[in-house]
């Protein structure tokens, strides 16, 4: 090829460093480690990435949170015994009995309950005293540049970051470094991976309850179950 004459398209893509978007060839593995074979095969890098990116998860109900992460969790709690997990903005307090069944370290959890939660996770993430942050926005409505804030914080600092979002959310443009919905059933917990860094095409990964779990309704229903049992007969009301 001449000096003087431009490179075509099909030329350009030939080279080794022009990214392609589906190209896995520039993606960093140094994924901490899910807990899930299946669900580490999908991700990019291997893993839960420990650095640089967001995790952006959607939900109907709240009861998959721990069991996702709680091998990752127990594997930075290990790795980094000085260390914190923050909890911003839970939808409820954690069960010690359970968290100690899932082998992780409750005294080193630490709820957060804020009027403003970006300038609480930005200050949480950029504190070298927490190794991962969790955040449940379901009372917040936040904009793009807010969310946005959200993610450059992440970026600054090694750890795991997860904000957890209502369903209908999902319509939302949000540059995260990974985004997935989660349905859990009486059986399963099914994760659709419908956005990643350096992956354009959509995932699905199904993850087996543990046995224990597949024995009880699924959580709406056990929400349900639990609302009749209190509720009083219409003769006692009277």
């Amino acid at each position: 090829m001449s000096l003087h004459q431009s490179p075509n398209l099909e030329q350009l893509l030939r080279r080794n460093d022009i990214w392609r978007g589906h190209s896995e060839r520039f993606v960093q593995r140094d994924g901490v480690d899910s807990g899930y074979k299946a669900l580490n095969l999908a991700l990019q890098g291997r893993g839960l990435r420990p650095n640089g990116g967001l995790i952006d998860i959607y939900q109907h109900f709240h009861a998959s949170e721990w069991l996702l992460f709680h091998p990752a969790i127990q594997q930075l709690q290990q790795h980094h015994q000085d260390a914190y997990i923050a909890l911003i903005s839970p939808p409820a307090l954690p069960y010690i009995n359970a968290l100690k069944q899932l082998g992780i370290d409750s005294t080193r959890l630490l709820v957060i309950t804020p009027n403003k939660l970006v300038s609480s996770f930005v200050e949480t993430c950029q504190s070298s005293a927490f190794i991962a942050v969790f955040s449940w926005l379901d009372r917040f409505k936040l904009r793009y540049p807010e969310l946005r804030k959200l993610q450059l914080a992440s970026s600054a600092k090694n750890g795991i970051h997860v904000i957890f979002r209502p369903l209908h959310s999902q319509q939302q443009n949000f540059p995260a470094h990974l985004r997935l919905r989660v349905n859990i059933t009486t059986e399963n917990l099914e994760l659709n991976i419908f956005k990643q860094k350096g992956q354009l095409q959509a995932r699905t990964v199904t993850l087996a309850l543990p046995k224990a779990w597949q024995a009880l309704p699924a959580h709406h229903n056990l929400m349900l179950s639990e609302a009749s049992r209190n509720a009083k007969p219409s003769h006692e009301q009277a």
